[in-house]
């Protein structure tokens, strides 16, 4: 069952992608799946094991379920110095 979700772009998704939010439809089971499609679509080269995702104001695990009408964060690692 498809579901439409929102994902907001920061940093390095903001860049690859050219747009700082869209709505998609999705068949995304997981947030990792909703990544993996992402990913996929737009060319993100960072592995999914460095991405973090917001859902709400809360970092979530990659494996939550994605639910109908969700918004979500893909934060990308972030560099010190």
């Amino acid at each position: 069952m498809s579901k439409r979700v929102r994902i907001d772009y920061y940093a390095y998704f903001r860049d690859r992608r050219g747009l700082a939010t869209e709505e998609v439809e999705t068949q995304a089971g997981t947030l990792a799946d909703l990544y993996k499609e992402a990913a996929a679509a737009n060319g993100f080269a960072l592995p999914i094991g460095s991405v973090k995702a917001i859902v709400g104001d809360e970092f979530r695990p990659m494996s939550d379920p994605l639910e109908e009408g969700t918004t979500v964060v893909f934060v990308p690692p972030v560099a010190g110095g």
